[in-house]
């Protein structure tokens, strides 16, 4: 998404340990070493309460107590910051996950029961490291550095109408917001309307996590992929199961199988989901997941709901029992499913990272996965000189949902040696004055412009090819409208998620927020793809023999297959 996360990036200098503990631990042994440091122990338990904003990471109730030594180190420089920063980004390849936000990290080491928290102030040049057993599960405040102790264990489930009331306050400002906020208010208003009216009174019987759901409902009428309800801390957040699932010929497949007991059940990769609580997967979807979807297009609503743990998602414990098939329905599995089971004997999932291959033809692939941190220019940067040896050069975007378009708007500036033309865009304005009269305020209007290639590198100049599908989104779309209008080659694969801008930010309860996108994006041109997708030149869909293929890649073969095309 359009979501901007800075980090302080550099080269580790110490090596990369197979064990995630063991990198951190080091961290912590060697900045116990320090002179001058301050050494706090700190414990926290809990969930949301109004002493608390947020928490850098946190499972379930934060029940039992999460608690160690916090050290504060002073006169560290930036450089050195940025080493220990690295480590803490590598150990997502063990831990699963890194929670960021500016230089705070958290990550939570499951079968050590340890817990991180790394934070850098440039300001101070101080440094604070958190390294805490966990007894049940984590729970880190936002505000560790300067937090020693938290207690606020959960309550017991609340009046659903007292909760309501608070909901209904939320359901009220968010149809306020999306008004004046929503670049695509105008295109959406009667819907809003409709939806608003429809579930304003159910409020009165719906417990939180219902209450939270239509929230999502009212962003999703306005049917834009960058305007969404997200951040709900309920007792009964929504949960994911330990599977998840592929789209492929409008057939839904299992992708990958991340427990035990699911493999145990007989749930294999590449088996055929034939029904979901006795329905078929799209039926199913349509009723339970399709209405709390805020998309622009078809095929960025499929994403969402079929790609990764978009079926796999929901009200933890709800039943999801699937028919299976093998071998073209020879084989038929009966998986007796609750939403949530299985999580305990879940396996860690590898990260999605950047990669880079040289094909025998000399051809280079680099694939981005995403546009979220500085990593992505790091890698870029690192492979570069093998990119300007290669004869031609294809860029994989498929299931690249974007981050930070700046990212994205580095590599490009290095297939061109002119200006590049940027994109137009518009966003809504409001005059009280007019708005009295009767009248509504123009659009104000951002034209194209032009942005300047790296003057201190050689350009590539080879031939370039993009791969995209569904799942390519926001700034990863930015990225392929730019492209286009380089003029700098094809694009291959199926249309993009069709949805880009920034969102504003509101906050609608204590933990629940709203992104309202201000913001609707042309190509450089003045072309739409915005509610449509950037259409790629030559079409290509995967099929299940493609996909579950070790050996194939239907984009891939074909991106391959005209480069070399054009070389003869």
């Amino acid at each position: 998404m359009m979501n901007k996360t800075l980090i302080i990036s550099a080269i580790a200098t110490i090596g990369f340990v197979a064990n995630a503990t063991e990198p951190l631990d080091s961290v912590f042994n060697e900045l116990k070493t320090r002179e001058g440091i301050t050494e706090i122990e700190v414990q926290y338990s809990g969930s949301f309460s109004d002493d608390c904003r947020g928490f850098m990471f946190q499972r379930g109730k934060g029940n039992g107590w999460t608690k160690g030594p916090r050290l504060m180190i002073p006169n560290v420089s930036a450089d050195e910051a940025a080493r220990f920063l690295t480590i803490f980004e590598n150990s997502e390849a063990e831990t699963g996950w890194v929670s960021r936000r500016h230089n705070n990290r958290a990550t939570f080491d499951e079968p050590a029961r340890m817990g991180y928290a790394m934070d850098y102030d440039d300001d101070t040049r101080t440094l604070y490291f958190l390294r805490a057993t966990v007894e049940d599960e984590i729970c880190i405040p936002m505000d560790w550095t300067v937090r020693d102790y938290y207690y606020a264990p959960v309550k017991k489930a609340s009046n659903p109408v007292a909760a309501s009331r608070n909901m209904t306050a939320a359901f009220a400002r968010l149809y306020s917001e999306l008004k004046y906020n929503s670049a695509f208010y105008d295109k959406a208003a009667e819907n809003l309307a409709i939806v608003y009216e429809s579930l304003l009174d159910k409020f009165a019987d719906a417990d939180e996590y219902q209450a939270y759901r239509m929230l999502q409902q009212l962003a999703a009428a306005c049917g834009d992929g960058h305007t969404y309800v997200y951040g709900m801390r309920l007792d009964q957040v929504a949960v994911s199961s330990p599977f998840t699932t592929i789209l492929l010929d409008d057939r839904l497949f299992i992708d990958s199988v991340d427990s035990e007991q699911l493999e145990a059940d007989g749930m294999k990769r590449g088996m055929e989901i034939l029904a979901v609580n006795g329905e078929s997967p799209r039926e199913y979807a349509e009723k339970n997941l399709k209405p709390y979807v805020s998309s622009s297009t078809p095929q960025w609503t499929d994403h969402l709901m079929f790609d990764g743990h978009g079926l796999s998602s929901g009200r933890k414990g709800a039943p999801l029992n699937l028919t299976l098939s093998s071998d073209g329905g020879k084989h038929i599995v009966e998986v007796i499913h609750n939403i949530g089971d299985g999580a305990g004997s879940t396996r860690r999932r590898t990260p999605r990272l950047p990669g880079f291959e040289i094909t025998k033809g000399g051809i280079a692939v680099l694939t981005l996965p995403d546009f979220q941190s500085q990593k992505v220019t790091e890698y870029f940067d690192s492979v570069y000189p093998q990119i300007l040896k290669s004869k031609a050069l294809i860029i994989d975007l498929r299931g690249n949902e974007g981050g930070n378009s700046g990212y994205g708007d580095y590599i490009l500036r290095h297939f061109s040696s002119d200006f590049i033309p940027t994109a137009r865009w518009s966003s809504p304005t409001y005059v009280p004055a007019l708005a009295s009269w009767g009248r509504t305020a123009p659009d104000y209007v951002s034209e194209s412009g032009k942005m300047s290639p790296i003057h201190d590198v050689t350009p590539y100049e080879g031939e370039i090819i993009l791969l995209t599908d569904r799942g390519t989104f926001s700034a990863a779309e930015d990225f392929c409208s730019l492209f286009r209008g380089m003029n700098r080659g094809l694009i291959i694969g199926t249309p993009t998620g069709g949805s880009t801008g920034n969102g504003v930010q509101v906050k609608l309860t204590k933990d629940i927020y709203a992104n309202i996108c201000s913001k609707h994006d042309f190509m450089p041109d003045g072309t739409e793809f915005v509610g449509i997708g950037i259409i790629p030149d030559i079409e290509i869909e995967e099929t299940p023999a493609t996909y579950f293929s070790e050996t194939r890649d239907a984009a891939k073969d074909a991106a391959i297959s005209t480069l070399r095309g054009k070389k003869k």
